[in-house]
C-alpha cells in the first residue's frame, strides 16, 4: 500500500471526527459509545479528557496528523484540523487539571494528557504546552502510592514507559523517582508465588491472576523491565522476569496463545454490579464453571503479549523472548482474516493486532511481515473507506465511534503508523534506553536469594545452626537470564534433597525444622481458582445468622493442622545445645520437645502461618478427627470434654461449650472455619449480600 494511500485514508477518518466534534466556545470534545449495562447494548455518552476514549486520544491523532499536512507530507487544508486538535487538547488538559494528585495512568490520567501535550506542543506551535505537561505531572511526585490501579490501562504498568519516555523529552530526572515509586507498587503487589509473580487487576471474576498486556502479567513485567533499563535496578529486572516465568507456564502450544482466565459469566455478572444475581446463581448452583476460551488482541491474548516479547528481546537480546515473540506471531496473524469484519480497532480489533507484525518486521528483521500488514491496511480502504460500509469498531455492536483505541482515531493512527514508521505507537511506548550501572547490592542474583529467604527463611536459619552445608546444597543464584525455572522452587528441591539425606535425630530435627515452611510452599504453589475462593465467601452467612447450636462446622478447605515438635519459628535460644551437639555428632537424641500447634491456611491470594493456642487446636482436631471431617458444636464440646478426662460439672460443661462457640466465632469470621448448613432463604439472602460483599 501506497505510502500516500494510507495518508488519505488517515485524512478522511479525521474529516469524519473533525464533523463530529461538539463545540463550546474554544473547547471540544466527542459523543462516544459505552456499555447501557441495563440492556447490554451501546449508549451514547460525552467523551472525558483520557487517553482510551477521551479527547486526549482523539486530539493526540489530530496532531499527528496535522505534523504531516504541515510539513507537505500530505496535502488539505490544516485550518479546521489545527482547531479541532487544539481544540480537543484544550478539553483533555482542563480535565486532567481537576485529577487527583495520583491519577497516574497513561491511558486515563495526569500522565497521558502530559504526554500528548507534549507530543503535540511542535505540531500546534505550542511550547507552553511543555510547561503545562511538567505542571501536570508535579502532583505525582510522592503521590505514587494514591494511585490504585496497576496494569497498562489502569495504572503504574501503563504510566512507567510513558514517564520515562517524557523523561527524556522534557529533560526531566524527576520523572525517574516518579516511575520507580509506581515501579516499588508494582513490586508490593505483586503475587509472589513460587513459580512466578503476578497481579490481581480484575478482581474475583478470574480463576487466576490475568496473563496479557492491557490489564494483565506481560504489561506489568515489560514496564518492571523499561524501569530496570533506565535505573539499573535488579529488583526491577527480577521481578519482569517472575512475571514472564508465570506467563511463560500458562502458554498453550495447541494454539500458540495464552488463556483468557477471567470467567465469563461470573465477569459480566460482577462488572454489572449486580451482586444480589451473583450470589443467588451461586447459591443455586446455577453459574456455569469457567470454561478455558482464547482472545487474540492487544488487550488479552498474543498480540500484546508478542509485543512485549518483541520489545523484551529488544532490550535483552535474549533468545526466548525471540521464541516467545514468533509463536505470538502465529496466532495474531491467523486471527486477522476474521477480524477484518469483526473490528478495526487498536484495542481489539485489525488495527491493534497488526502493530506486532508491524514491529516485528522491525525488530526481528522479516520483511514480510510489514507486506501483511499493508495487505490488511489495503482492505480496510477498499471495503470502508469512502464506501456504504462504516469502519466496525471495537464498541458494542461495532457502533461507529471517534475515540483512539475504541474508535476512528485509532483506525487513522493506524494508517498513519503504516505510512510513517517513527511515529510512536501508543500500544507500546518504548522510552530511549539508558546505561546500565547495577547497585552492587541490588544485583538480580540478589534478587533471588531474597525471594527464598521470603519462603524459607527461617528453615535456612534453623539449618545452618543444625551445622548442615545449606549454602552448599541451594543453587539459588540464577546464572543467567530469563529463568525457566524460579530460584524458589530450585531451593526447595534443594532443602528436600539436603533433608532425606541426614540420619536419625539429625533427619528428624532438620525435617521437623522444615515441616512449616514446607507445607505453606506445597499449599501455594498449587494454583488457586480465586473466583471459585470468591464465590464460596459471597455465599457464607453472615456470622451473626449462623445457628451456631444447630449447624455443623468443618475446616474450611486449603487449610492445614499441624505441628513441630520444637520451636523453630519463635526464635527460642534453648535449641542452641542441642545445635552444637548435632553439629559435633554426640547427640544421640533430641532436646526435649515443645510441641507447636500451627494452622496454614490459603486465604485470597495469600497463605498464612498462624500459631494455635492450645485450646484452639484441640478444637479444630476434633473436626479432622470425626468421619466426615465435621462436627455439630454439641459434639465438638463432647469430645473437648473427652480429652479433658473426669467428670466436669454442668456449670463449667456451659462455660466450656459459651468459649467453644466463641472460638468457632472467630475462626468462622477469618475464614478457617466454615459451616455445613443448607442454603439460606432468598429474603435472607438479600437482606446480607452487601455485608457479604463489603
Amino acid at each position: 500500500m501506497q505510502r500516500v494511500d494510507s495518508i488519505a485514508v488517515a485524512q478522511r477518518l479525521a474529516g469524519d471526527i473533525v464533523a463530529a466534534a461538539l463545540w463550546q466556545d474554544d473547547v471540544c470534545t466527542w459523543q462516544i459509545q459505552t456499555l447501557d449495562q441495563a440492556t447490554g447494548g451501546p449508549q451514547p455518552e460525552v467523551a472525558g479528557g483520557g487517553i482510551y476514549q477521551g479527547s486526549a486520544g482523539i486530539a493526540l491523532f489530530l496532531g499527528e496528523l496535522l505534523r504531516l499536512v504541515d510539513d507537505g507530507s500530505a496535502g488539505g487544508d490544516s485550518g479546521e484540523l489545527r482547531r479541532t486538535a487544539e481544540g480537543g487538547l484544550r478539553h483533555a488538559l482542563a480535565a486532567a487539571e481537576t485529577m487527583p494528585a495520583g491519577s497516574c495512568s497513561f491511558h486515563g490520567g495526569r500522565v497521558g494528557a502530559a504526554y500528548v501535550a507534549t507530543r503535540l506542543a511542535e505540531p500546534l506551535a505550542k511550547p507552553e504546552y511543555l510547561k503545562t505537561a511538567r505542571r501536570l505531572l508535579e502532583p505525582l511526585a510522592g503521590n505514587e502510592a494514591h494511585d490504585h490501579g496497576l496494569d497498562v490501562i489502569g495504572g503504574a504498568a501503563g504510566a512507567i514507559p510513558a514517564l520515562l519516555w517524557l523523561r527524556h523529552a522534557l529533560d526531566d530526572g524527576g520523572l525517574l523517582d516518579i516511575a520507580c515509586g509506581l515501579g516499588d507498587r508494582l513490586l508490593a503487589a505483586a503475587r509472589r508465588e513460587p513459580g512466578g509473580w503476578s497481579w490481581n487487576t480484575v478482581g474475583p471474576s478470574a480463576t487466576r491472576n490475568i496473563v496479557g498486556y492491557a490489564h494483565g502479567t506481560a504489561g506489568a513485567a515489560l514496564a518492571l523491565l523499561e524501569l530496570y533499563r533506565a535505573s539499573g535496578r535488579g529488583c526491577y529486572r527480577f521481578a519482569a522476569e517472575m512475571a514472564f516465568l508465570y506467563e511463560r507456564r500458562l502458554f498453550d502450544p495447541a494454539t500458540s496463545n495464552w488463556p483468557d482466565l477471567r470467567h465469563r459469566e461470573m465477569n459480566e455478572i460482577y462488572y454489572s454490579a449486580d451482586q444480589d444475581s451473583l450470589r443467588r446463581a451461586e447459591v443455586a448452583d446455577s453459574l456455569p464453571p469457567y470454561q478455558p476460551r482464547f482472545m487474540t488482541a492487544w488487550c488479552h491474548g498474543s498480540p500484546g503479549i508478542g509485543l512485549s516479547r518483541v520489545r523484551a528481546y529488544e532490550l535483552t537480546g535474549q533468545e526466548i523472548y525471540r521464541r516467545e515473540a514468533v509463536a505470538a506471531l502465529s496466532s495474531t496473524l491467523a486471527s486477522l482474516e476474521s477480524l477484518r469484519h469483526q473490528g478495526f480497532s487498536l484495542c481489539h480489533g485489525v488495527a491493534g493486532n497488526c502493530e506486532l507484525p508491524l514491529y516485528g518486521a522491525q525488530v526481528l528483521g522479516d520483511p514480510e511481515l510489514r507486506g501483511i500488514v499493508e495487505r490488511c491496511a489495503e482492505f480496510g480502504r477498499t471495503h470502508y473507506d469512502g464506501t456504504d460500509l462504516p469502519w466496525p469498531c471495537g464498541t458494542i455492536e461495532q457502533v461507529p465511534d471517534p475515540s483512539l483505541l475504541l474508535g476512528k482515531a485509532g483506525i487513522g493512527y493506524f494508517y498513519l503508523r503504516l505510512a510513517c514508521p517513527e511515529l510512536p505507537s501508543v500500544l507500546l511506548l518504548r522510552p530511549p534506553v539508558a546505561s546500565l550501572t547495577p547497585p552492587e547490592d541490588d544485583s538480580f542474583q540478589s534478587q533471588g536469594r531474597r525471594a527464598v529467604e521470603e519462603y524459607f527463611g527461617q528453615t535456612l536459619r534453623s539449618l545452618d545452626a543444625l551445622g548442615l552445608p545449606v549454602q552448599e546444597a541451594l543453587t539459588t543464584d540464577p546464572q543467567g537470564h530469563p529463568l525457566d525455572r524460579s530460584p524458589v522452587e530450585t531451593a526447595y528441591g534443594a532443602l528436600v534433597q539436603l533433608v532425606e539425606a541426614q540420619q536419625g535425630i539429625g533427619h528428624e530435627m532438620a525435617a521437623d525444622a522444615f515441616e512449616l515452611e514446607r507445607r505453606r510452599y506445597e499449599l501455594v504453589a498449587v494454583p488457586n481458582d480465586l473466583s471459585r475462593h470468591f464465590l464460596r465467601h459471597l455465599r457464607r452467612r453472615p456470622v451473626e445468622e449462623v445457628d451456631w447450636p444447630g449447624s455443623s462446622f468443618c475446616l474450611a478447605e486449603d487449610c492445614v493442622l499441624l505441628s513441630t515438635r520444637w520451636p523453630w519459628h519463635l526464635d527460642d535460644r534453648h535449641l542452641e545445645d542441642w545445635y552444637l551437639e548435632v553439629r559435633q555428632g554426640t547427640a544421640s537424641v533430641g532436646p526435649p520437645e515443645r510441641h507447636q500447634a500451627w494452622l496454614v491456611a490459603r486465604q485470597g491470594e495469600k497463605v498464612v502461618m498462624r500459631r494455635l493456642s492450645p485450646f484452639a487446636a484441640a478444637m479444630l482436631s476434633t473436626l479432622l478427627s470425626t468421619s466426615d471431617s465435621s462436627a455439630p458444636l454439641e459434639e465438638i464440646v463432647a469430645r473437648l470434654l473427652g480429652l479433658l478426662g473426669g467428670a466436669p460439672s454442668a456449670e463449667q460443661q456451659r462455660q466450656l461449650s459459651s468459649r467453644i462457640e466463641h472460638q468457632l466465632r472467630e475462626l468462622y469470621r477469618v475464614g478457617v472455619v466454615d459451616e455445613l448448613v443448607a442454603p439460606i432463604s432468598n429474603q435472607r439472602q438479600d437482606e446480607s449480600v452487601a455485608a457479604a460483599v463489603t
